[in-house]
């Protein structure tokens, strides 16, 4: 599977499967919501390829969908953590075209104009035979 596949494998279930706030994507044009309501960007940073030859060949991609969780400034942090939990339950230990996920893991980064900023990372990997 290439890089791009993995991508939109990934893109789409979240597309298809997400319910919750405004969701912005790499690269594609998005406008936070002009209120100051929470929204949440989400990118996929592929962190490499290894070679196995244990039997048959395989080449395993591996990564983390990331997202960056904004919610208002001075609003407390439970709708990040509410947000962090909708995302843990669409994404921990998902086979989603063969791009099988972990369980999330969620972090404060501190403050970014009138948002305040959470992380939220779920590693993935992907084993093809070659």
């Amino acid at each position: 599977m290439s890089f791009d596949t993995i991508r939109q494998s990934l893109e789409s279930y979240v597309n298809a499967n997400w319910a919750g706030v405004p969701m912005a994507y790499d690269n594609v044009p998005f406008t936070p919501p002009s209120n100051g309501a929470a929204w949440v960007r989400m990118t996929i940073q592929e962190a490499g390829r290894e070679i196995h030859e244990i039997g048959a060949v395989s080449a395993d991609t591996v990564g983390l969908v990331s997202f960056q969780i904004f919610t208002p400034k001075d609003s407390g942090t439970a709708a990040a953590r509410q947000i962090a939990d909708q995302l843990a339950t669409l994404l921990d230990i998902k086979n989603i075209s063969g791009v099988k996920t972990q369980v999330l893991r969620l972090r404060k980064a501190g403050f970014r104009e009138d948002y305040e900023q959470h992380n939220a990372d779920v590693p993935f990997e992907f084993n093809a035979i070659v």
